[in-house]
């Protein structure tokens, strides 16, 4: 392996981001700094226009040409859409990360349905409030979920984006000919965007909005807030409720809080949108600075001289006493700032300075989250509403020990070659800008072609059955699940994956070749039995099972193994994924195992009130989502077993995807009605449902159709 100097690779970098700041990059308005793409700051990804530029693998199959229509007629471009880069957000009680593969991640507690992105994919860019998420596919057009969807919906109209902002009740977009769209509040001018033209970056948050453009910057704060951003040339700006960040040319960074707006006398709506640029920075009292401390770092630690805070006037600035800086990001209270070496800067006291291999940073007034450069991420502060459950992340490639290069997308390139397995490139690290001689490894591409297709799948199977021999790299891209310490393990459930990719389904190859531990431990239960399609555990109970499934309610009274036994498993209702999956299990009273310990989970409900209690790590599908509990009751039995609601509870046979909107709202009402609960979450007719159920108490109110039902919603995913 090769590798440039750290100095060397510092100083290149610093040239290239500087450059590419000054001629708009990517256009990131939510890339929290960084405008690069996966390949990392300063590697150049070449898209050929033509399938004989691409190199296939030598003495291997060569890649297959796509033949894929373009999604829409090329207009000149001003901006460039963002591209194969990670991302993260935050506010107060979640934690959003965008991979690189154009996968949503969300950790934390919803209460309004913005965490509702579990089929999102082709993601570019995310943005969010405390009740809505928004995000930018690669077609350049908008989804949104969440409280504020119908005062969002002119977004859904928007084409040609290169990048998308949410402030607290408005959203703007970033068009690739460097124009804005807007919609929302309207209210002090934070929408009067429209004659903003040559915009390389924008950004939104709490009741404003701000562009870098070609000369300088515009905010929607007044003139003279304009006059004190534009202190020096200036390559980038990241936004917070209370402050704008500015990353200057000259490796510099200043934090000016919003309420030097109001101090300097903010103007009207028009003169918030036409304020002179290019100005410098006024002095004086009165004009809503602070005036203690002069956020200048003194001992080199990347933190400001007071530990906290360092948008303080000193000499007519807010400089943050930075140096050599490339990225910023802003936070409500807090500036971070990386430089070319990968080293994080702060004034935040949720994260210590001074951090390495820094890609980008995100955080609310509770808590942090910083994404490195192997693409692993790592949480600080408050994590109440668990939104600080990362360390499960993967949201960038990264390097293995032994060279391969990991987590690629297919379909992308590097350094105009299209990735597949075997191809052997220099990749330059994301963070640091260090480069090194790798090979890749696509997952799942088996044949070399950088696809992962039906031929793929064809030779996984004659792999397994003996009829032909993988070996090498090859057969390390056929254990598409990394559920086994050898890397040369292939099985039924790495075939069921590629095949699953090669459908062009989400439950596919995971490229980032994470292994949580639900997902080994289902790996372990399907190679006894194939039936096995998920695995359950409930903190605090005995309850540890592989969900089986098989028609004719097979596993009531079949063990893993398809031995006959009165307890069976733990068994789905239904094949595969529904708007409510149902799981059930038998009450063994006796032996106290099965699906008998929910009862414990009944009599300690109280406990339920802690959000992280009510949330369970439950793999279904061989997905590992987490799930939490808005309703639980136990229905006694009846004379007459037919008048259970145990089939409308459980949906069956399997109607509920099919239920109106208004039928749905019905079956929610009619558990939190009836539900032993204490508190009511919000649950919306938008949520993905699961009912758990198993008989009651006592064994002869069990015959009269008594039930004990639990329900959840889904709520995230590693």
């Amino acid at each position: 392996m090769k590798k440039k100097t750290a100095a060397a690779a510092a100083a290149a970098l610093m040239v290239i981001i500087m450059t590419a700041a000054a001629f708009g990059g990517c256009g990131g308005i939510s890339c929290l700094g960084c405008s690069g793409c996966v390949s990392g700051p300063g590697q150049e990804v070449d898209i050929p226009e033509s399938t004989d530029q691409l190199a296939g693998v030598s003495g291997e199959p060569t890649a297959v040409p796509e033949t894929q229509a373009p999604t829409e007629t090329p207009v000149p471009t001003f901006v460039s859409m963002r591209s194969d880069a990670a991302m993260l957000r935050v506010n107060s009680r979640g934690t959003y990360g965008v991979a690189s593969d154009g996968s949503v991640r969300f950790t934390g507690r919803a209460v309004s349905g913005q965490n509702l992105i579990y089929d999102w994919d082709d993601l570019v860019s995310i943005a969010v409030n405390e009740d809505t998420t928004a995000a930018l596919l690669r077609n350049g057009t908008v989804r949104l979920t969440g409280t504020q969807e119908q005062k969002f919906s002119e977004a859904l109209k928007w084409t040609g984006l290169a990048d998308i902002a949410m402030g607290d009740e408005h959203m703007i977009g970033l068009k690739t000919d460097g124009t804005l769209v807007a919609c929302g509040n309207k209210t002090g001018g934070r929408c009067f965007v429209g004659d903003w033209q040559g915009v390389k970056k924008a950004v939104a948050a709490g009741s404003y909005t701000a562009a870098l453009t070609e000369n300088g910057i515009l905010t929607t704060l007044g003139a003279r807030f304009n006059e004190i951003v534009n202190a020096k040339p200036a390559a980038d700006i990241e936004a917070a409720a209370d402050c704008l960040v500015v990353l200057y040319t000259d490796g510099t960074a200043a934090r000016i809080p919003v309420s030097a707006a109001t101090g300097m006398g903010g103007g009207t709506d028009e003169s918030r949108n036409t304020g002179s640029v290019g100005g410098r920075s006024s002095s004086g009292s009165g004009d809503g600075r602070s005036s203690s401390g002069d956020g200048r770092s003194s001992s080199g630690d990347g933190r400001s001289s007071d530990g906290s805070k360092a948008d303080s006037q000193s000499g007519g600035t807010y400089d943050l006493g930075w140096q050599g800086i490339v990225k910023v990001f802003a936070a409500e209270g807090a500036a971070f700032g990386v430089d070319a070496s990968g080293r994080l800067f702060t004034t935040s006291s949720l994260v210590e300075a001074g951090l390495e291999d820094v890609y980008c940073a995100a955080a609310s007034e509770k808590h942090a989250v910083v994404l490195f450069g192997d693409g692993t991420c790592r949480a600080y502060g408050d994590n109440t509403h668990l939104q600080g459950r990362v360390d499960n992340w993967r949201l960038l490639p990264y390097v293995t020990e032994d060279g391969l290069l990991m987590g690629l997308r297919p379909g992308m390139y590097i350094g105009g070659e299209r990735v597949a397995t075997g191809l052997k490139t220099v990749w330059t690290e994301p963070a640091t800008g260090a480069q090194t001689e790798v090979t890749c490894m696509l997952l799942g591409d088996v044949n070399g072609d950088g696809m992962i297709d039906y031929k793929d799948a064809a030779s996984v199977r004659a792999h397994i059955a003996g009829e032909i021999k993988l070996e090498g790299l090859y057969l390390r891209a056929a254990n598409a699940v990394r559920d086994s310490a050898k890397p040369d393990s292939v099985d039924g459930l790495d075939l069921e994956r590629i095949q699953a990719e090669a459908d062009g389904r989400r439950d596919g190859v995971d490229q980032y070749a994470k292994t949580d531990a639900y997902t080994a431990k289902l790996a372990a239960a399907k190679r006894k039995n194939a039936d096995a399609l998920g695995y359950i555990t409930i903190p605090d109970t005995n309850i540890s099972y592989p969900i089986m499934y098989d028609f004719n309610w097979y596993y009531n009274d079949h063990d893993i193994d398809r031995n006959e036994i009165v307890r069976g498993s733990i068994y789905f209702y239904w094949p595969g994924p529904s708007g409510n999956t149902v799981i059930t299990g038998h009450n063994s009273r006796t032996s106290g195992t099965m699906f008998h310990q929910l009862h414990k989970v009944q009599d300690n409900r109280n406990g339920l009130k802690t959000y992280r209690n009510r949330v369970w790590p439950i793999n279904t599908y061989g997905v590992t989502g987490y799930w939490e509990v808005w309703a639980l009751y136990e229905e006694p039995s009846f004379s007459d077993p037919s008048k259970s609601s145990q089939y409308y509870n459980t949906c069956f046979p399997g109607k509920y995807d099919s239920m109106s909107d208004a039928e749905k709202q019905a079956w929610i009402d009619y558990q939190l009605e009836r539900s032993e609960l204490s508190f009511t979450p919000n649950v919306t007719i938008k949520d993905r449902f699961m009912t758990l159920l198993t008989c009651g108490d006592s064994h002869a109110d069990s015959a009269g159709g008594a039930r004990l039902y639990v329900f959840l919603r889904w709520v995230g995913e590693d």
